[in-house]
Formats: C-alpha cells, sequence, structure tokens
C-alpha cells in the first residue's frame, strides 16, 4: 500500500507546476528541478485599505426594478456601477537554487503522499525536503556516499529586501508590492512606499559536514557528504518585529537536527493520511505518474492512478491548510509569480469551497479550522458593504475576497462580480462541520455568524408575481443568458440562489432548535423571520426541455456547455434537490446537455454530480477525463486543456488546486453518501455510485454526517462484505447498501460500532 502513495518520475519537471509541492499549511515549497519556490500563507500585497463604494444606495432597487420591466441590459449596468477595488495578490517569496558538483541529465523524482517527503536524485546525490508542522520550518538535505561540491542561491523578487549572509546563516527583510493591478503588465507593481504594506522575514541556517563559506547571493559547500538547510518565514506588518522569532524557529530546528525533524514530520504527517485507506482491485503499473497518465488516457486500465488523485487531494490539504493557517487559497499555498493567474485569491463562487469539500467526509475536519476563520472575518468586514450596496443587516461577500478580507463586488462583468450569495455558500460549510461532527459548542460559537449571512438574506428577498420570494436581482455565476440586445447577466432570481436561500434556513431552523438556549434578542428575531419566510420561498423551476431553469424563466444560455453548474447546486454539494424525482431527473437532463467537457475543476464538480445521481459509470467516466494530462487532446477540443499536469495537479489552466480537492471529494461520494434524513435521522448510503471498474476494493476512514466513522467497507462484485460502522456520540442513521432489502436503522453510542461479515 505504502508504494500506491507515491508519485514517482524519471525526468525533470519541464515547468513549475510539473514539481513537487510540500508544506505544513503556513510554508509551501515547490520542488523544481534544482529550484525550489518559497511561499508564506500571509505574504500578499496590498496595505488592506479597501473601500466601499460611495453613493450607490438604491441602485440595487433601481436594477430590480428594470428587471421587472425586463430590461436586463439597463439592469446590468446599474450593478456595474457598484464595483470598486480589486483583490491583491498572494506572493512568492523568493526562490532557493541549488547545483552540485555530480549534476547529471538523468533524474528520478518521488512525492511520498505518506510520509510528506519530497526527494530528488542526480547522479550520486539525493536531495530530500520536507516542510515541519511541529518546527516550522523547511528543510532540505544533500546527501551522497562521496564527498561533493554545492552551490546555494537565494534570490528575491522583491525591492526594499536587505539580505545579510554570516558564516552558517543567511537573513533576508523585504516588502510585497503596495499594489498588483489586476491583468498586470511589466512595470505596473506598485513598490511606492512600505507604510502598512506586508513585509517578509526569512532566517536559513546551514549545516553540513564539510567546509561552507558565503558567497555573493548564496553559499559554496565543498568536500560535503551531507548538507542541510533549515529555513523559516514569517510575514506581517513588519519583518524587523518578526526577525528574532524566525532566527529562533530556525536555529531550533538546526539544533535538532535533520533525523529528529524528519521523524517527527513523518509521524505527524501519516496520522493524517493514515486516518483514511483507500484500495481498488487490480494491478498498479510499474511506471512513472506521467506515463501512466498518458496510458490511462488511451484507455489502457490502471484503476490504480484514481487512487492516487484521491490521497493526492488529501495530502494537498494538510500540506495548504493547518490550524492556525490561512485557508488554502486558489493554488493552495503555492505561487512562483509576484502577479499570479488570478491572484491566486479566494474565488467564492466555487472555487475556496470546492478546496474544503473533502474536509469532512475525509477524515480531516481539524483542516476545515483555517476556512472557518476566514468566514468569521469576512461577516466583519462584510457588514459595511451589505448596508451601504443592498441597505440589508448581517454581512456579505461577493465574487472574490483576499488577505484584507475585501467583500465588495471588483471591476468585472456582474455574472461573476455582481453576486453577493458568497457568506451563504460559504455559511454552509459550518452547516456541515456541525453535521458531521455534533459538536454543540461549536455549533453555538458559530450560529451568529451563519444568523448574520441569514439576516442580510431575509433583506434581499422581495415577492415575485407569484407571491413567492426571490432575490432581486440575482445572477447565476458565472453564465449569461442572451437577449434581443446581446448577453445579459441579472436576472430575477435563480436556481443557486434559490437553493442557498432555502438549505441556510433549513440549516438556521435546525441549529436553532439544537442551541435554542443561546438564541435570544436579535438573533432570536432572525430565526423568526427565517420560519416565516421559508415556505414563501421561490423553488427551482423545470423548463419544458426538462432541465433545470437556471434563471427565472427560460432563458437561452450564452454558453450552453458553460464550465460553472451552479444550477446544480442544490445537488452537489447541496442536497435541497435530491429529495425530489422531478428535480433530480431535470439535474440529470441539465448535466447531460451541459457535457462532459470542462476545465479541471469543473471536471471534478461533474463527477461529484453525478456521484449524487447515482450513476457510477458515468462519474468514473468523468473521472477519466479529470485524469487526462494536459496536450493529450487535440487542440480544437472543447475545453482541450481541462484535466491535470503531470504532476497530477489540477489544470484550469493555469493551475487551480480546487480540482485535485473536488475529485477527491468526488471519489467519496462514489462510496459513501449520508447527505439525505428520513424522520430526522441520517441515511448512511454504501457504494451508492459504485462503478463496474471498481468491482472489488475497500475503504477506511471515511466519515458520515451524525457522527458515523466508516471504519472499514469491502465489497466484491459489486456487493459489501465486510462493513464496519463507529459512533463518535450517541448517534442514530439509516443504513442503505446495495443488495440490502427493507430498512435498517441502528441506535449506536458513543464509541459503539456496528458490524457486518460475510456479507451478512
Amino acid at each position: 500500500m505504502a508504494e500506491d502513495l507515491k508519485l514517482t518520475y524519471d525526468r525533470a519537471p519541464e515547468a513549475w507546476h510539473e514539481g513537487l509541492p510540500i508544506g505544513n499549511g503556513r510554508i509551501g515549497a515547490m520542488i523544481g528541478a534544482g529550484l525550489i519556490t518559497l511561499n508564506e500563507d500571509g505574504f500578499w500585497s496590498g496595505d488592506g485599505l479597501w473601500q466601499v463604494p460611495e453613493g450607490v444606495e438604491g441602485v440595487v432597487d433601481e436594477a430590480a426594478e428594470a428587471i421587472r420591466r425586463g430590461e436586463h441590459h439597463a439592469a446590468d449596468r446599474l450593478l456595474s456601477g457598484l464595483q470598486g477595488d480589486g483583490t491583491q495578490a498572494y506572493q512568492l517569496a523568493g526562490t532557493l537554487r541549488s547545483a552540485h558538483s555530480d549534476d547529471a541529465e538523468s533524474e528520478r523524482r518521488e512525492l511520498d503522499l505518506r510520509d510528506g517527503l519530497a526527494t530528488v536524485e542526480r547522479g550520486r546525490v539525493r536531495q530530500e525536503a520536507l516542510v515541519s508542522a511541529h518546527f516550522g520550518v523547511l528543510a532540505v538535505r544533500w546527501i551522497a556516499e562521496e564527498p561533493f561540491e554545492l552551490s546555494l542561491d537565494f534570490e528575491w523578487p522583491h525591492r526594499h529586501g536587505s539580505t545579510l549572509a554570516d558564516f552558517d546563516e543567511l537573513t533576508f527583510t523585504g516588502y510585497a508590492p503596495k499594489n498588483v493591478p489586476p491583468k498586470t503588465e511589466p512595470g505596473e507593481i506598485d513598490y511606492s512606499g512600505i507604510d502598512g504594506v506586508r513585509g517578509i522575514c526569512l532566517n536559513a541556517q546551514l549545516r553540513c559536514d564539510g567546509d561552507l563559506a558565503p558567497r555573493d547571493g548564496g553559499f559554496q559547500f565543498t568536500d560535503c557528504r551531507e548538507a542541510v538547510v533549515f529555513l523559516a518565514m514569517r510575514s506581517g506588518a513588519d519583518p524587523n518585529e518578526l526577525l528574532p522569532q524566525v532566527k529562533r524557529e530556525s536555529r531550533h530546528a538546526a539544533a535538532n537536527g535533520w533525523k529528529t525533524l524528519a521523524e517527527r514530520h513523518v509521524a505527524e504527517h501519516r496520522e493524517v493520511m493514515d486516518r483514511v485507506r483507500l484500495e481498488i482491485g487490480g494491478e498498479r503499473p510499474e511506471a512513472p505518474v506521467d506515463e501512466r497518465l498518458r496510458r490511462r488516457a488511451a484507455r489502457e486500465s490502471d484503476e490504480q492512478l484514481p487512487v492516487l488523485a484521491f490521497q493526492f487531494g488529501r495530502y494537498l490539504l494538510a500540506a495548504s491548510s493547518r490550524p492556525g493557517t490561512q485557508a488554502a487559497n486558489l493554488q493552495g499555498i503555492w505561487n512562483d509569480r509576484v502577479d499570479p493567474p488570478w491572484h491566486c485569491d479566494y474565488t467564492t463562487n466555487i472555487n475556496v469551497e470546492m478546496n474544503y469539500w473533502p474536509a469532512e467526509t475525509c477524515a480531516m475536519p481539524d483542516l476545515h479550522g483555517p476556512l472557518f476563520d476566514l468566514v468569521d472575518d469576512l461577516s466583519r468586514s462584510g457588514t459595511e458593504t451589505a448596508r451601504k450596496l443592498y441597505g440589508a443587516g448581517g454581512w456579505c461577500c461577493h465574487h472574490n475576497t483576499d488577505l484584507w478580507r475585501l467583500t465588495t463586488p471588483c471591476d468585472g462583468n456582474p455574472a461573476w462580480q455582481n453576486w453577493p450569495m458568497a457568506g451563504l455558500w460559504l455559511s454552509m460549510h459550518l452547516a456541515e462541520h456541525w453535521r458531521f461532527t455534533r459538536d454543540e459548542e461549536f455549533l453555538a460559537d458559530r450560529l451568529p455568524t451563519v444568523l448574520g449571512a441569514a439576516r442580510f438574506a431575509l433583506d434581499r428577498l422581495s415577492a415575485n408575481r407569484d407571491g413567492k420570494l426571490v432575490t432581486n436581482p440575482a445572477t447565476s455565476p458565472e453564465n449569461r443568458f442572451t437577449t434581443p440586445e446581446g448577453e445579459a447577466a441579472v436576472d430575477e432570481t435563480t436556481a443557486m440562489d434559490a437553493a442557498l436561500v432555502r438549505e441556510l434556513f433549513e440549516f438556521v431552523l435546525e441549529a436553532a432548535d439544537i442551541v435554542a438556549e443561546t438564541v435570544h434578542g436579535e438573533h432570536l428575531a432572525v430565526v423568526t423571520a427565517v420560519r416565516e419566510a421559508l415556505p414563501r420561498l421561490a423553488g427551482p423551476g423545470i423548463g419544458s426541455d426538462g432541465r433545470i431553469l437556471e434563471w427565472a424563466g427560460e432563458r437561452e444560455e450564452a454558453e450552453v456547455h458553460h464550465r460553472h453548474l451552479s444550477h446544480l447546486y442544490g445537488v452537489f454539494p447541496g442536497s435541497s434537490f435530491t429529495a425530489s424525482p422531478e428535480l433530480m431527473e431535470a439535474a440529470r437532463r441539465s448535466l447531460e446537455v451541459r457535457g462532459d467537457a470542462g476545465t479541471g475543476w469543473s471536471l471534478a464538480w461533474k463527477t461529484a454530480l453525478w456521484a449524487r445521481l447515482r450513476d457510477g459509470d458515468r462519474a468514473h467516466k468523468l473521472l477519466g477525463e479529470f485524469l487526462t494530462p494536459v496536450g493529450f487532446r487535440r487542440s480544437e477540443t472543447e475545453y482541450a486543456d481541462g484535466g491535470v499536469y503531470d504532476s497530477l495537479l489540477c489544470a484550469h489552466p493555469p493551475f487551480q488546486i480546487d480540482g485535485n480537492f473536488g475529485t477527491t471529494a468526488a471519489i467519496a461520494e462514489m462510496l459513501v453518501q449520508s447527505h439525505r434524513t428520513r424522520d430526522e435521522v441520517p441515511v448512511v448510503e454504501l457504494l451508492p455510485a459504485l462503478p463496474g471498474a471498481w468491482s472489488e476494493g475497500e475503504v477506511e476512514g471515511l466519515r458520515a454526517r451524525g457522527g458515523v466513522i466508516v471504519e472499514r467497507l469491502a465489497w466484491r462484485g459489486g456487493k459489501v462484505v465486510e462493513c464496519t460502522l463507529r459512533a463518535t456520540i450517541d448517534t442514530g442513521f439509516h443504513l442503505e447498501m446495495p443488495g440490502a432489502g427493507g430498512d435498517r436503522k441502528h441506535a449506536l453510542a458513543a464509541g459503539e460500532s456496528w458490524r457486518l461479515e460475510n456479507g451478512r
């Protein structure tokens, strides 16, 4: 099994995104060919002084009236007037280049997902790298049986930096840009002044068993059999204040040595990775990952690649999101540019949410915490935005945010920028954590944030012609519809808005009943208003062609094959459609018309949707589309490069990490689902979307709602032969599995298990 959790390659990477990513949630490093790029999760451009647009009171009401008159373009123009500052950019901190005397053209690389170790072998010298969560440093070691020479060069992309190299220590301080404009051109990055701009402080300790000497820009090692660098990084308002801390961290790591760091790191990393084990029947090809990807895309069987992709997503979340760190961004924690694609920000109309889809199902609830912290921050920064732009209480967030917790719409098309419902979607992650853990203390603590999102939704609702409550004006990220005047984005309601409001309101009532003693005053008034509004909410419509209506009426999509599937939120990650056979059939028809082509993350979402539709073979087909390497499809094919790079990192293109996380979550949905309830008790479904290609296998450690852990699930011929379910709390659940007739209802005390052996 250990060999199945290694990404191996027999050649050097040809691009940065083909490197080996390692991280501890705060520090990230991409291991390339003699090049290591360095990142720290709090190092962003900007000073945090974004503004809510002034003088826009009443614009939203004007747009709503224009929509009622059928003037969609006028509504688009009005809402564009609400747009303001853009997000700032997540930064590359620096790079570390290495060259040694035994360099060779051949290179063997390996990323051990279970141990969290990246190794590169060139000639006789072996390079090993890890990022320690306990010691808070990046550690890189070069070893060989015979003496070698090694040169290291540190390079900094930022101005206003200073570098001091002493005998066995290097210190760097610098500052991020004050501003990185959207679609930056060379020379446009603004370093005009450093007051209030984010700074970075780095300290490296160098150790070897030979001679070490600083030189211009780096260090030279000679006559070594081992050389090690321990590198600490932190960002903040004043890097000089951080300097003592990073020196302590790097010196403490160096004093403990590589062996101690590696042993502790491997033990801690394995604790996360070993929580879930997945095996699918079939042989594991003995070939590098890039070759295996091409063979599978050419229809050669390799069902171990989905297993690798599943665990790779878990590995990436452990490497880019830990308690106390920033949330994983559009590229997790890895970035090689000062002006990265889409500023490497938090895109909140799907992408940052997808990053955390596997957190609960795949036994990483502790790694969900950074997203919860982001949501809490947005609930504070979004109150003024809600009040000034919408005249609403509570809080809201639009399409993008960043380290500075921007909540206003950025400059761009209203189809994506003027969507203020991110607060509702993000709040549903709080709901999911509660439903999996049943942690009442967590629920009581986070409920005010959820109620703030509900207050905003309540204040946005108005009655349509049928007396139903809708969110006019509304958009469906990021698609548009055609009108005689051209493409438009804004309508009276959308299927996504309707599903988000309904599911949030249902959670509000669920939570208020559980922690009723904590709900009073203003919060109780919100709960009462939600209870009154819920029966009046407009539901999703079904068009004459049998599809879910993405907008209020039968609109013609500007892109029928658009990569976003916003109108199917109620199937996955939501669940409000799943109790209705009519809606599920309409969702199936919608998904068929949308087609199988897509960018990497879109393919992951489609895989999860087909899993919720219980079509395992179609989900498996989409999984194959995701695992198709960039460049394999014909260039004229729609979304030709959507899939993965040779590194298994998701290709939008360019690199976006969300598809890796979404694929992990989708595979979990193929094996275990628990989104439905019966008599207010969770229904745990085993193998609900098992494809024919996975006729036998086993999984351990997946989690279900209601505080249930699937400790072991084994199947043969598509039928469950062994199963052990353990309760983490006093709980009850209904159990469904292939071939089992009737309703099996179980009640377990905390720590108690239910077992099935030999299919009985």
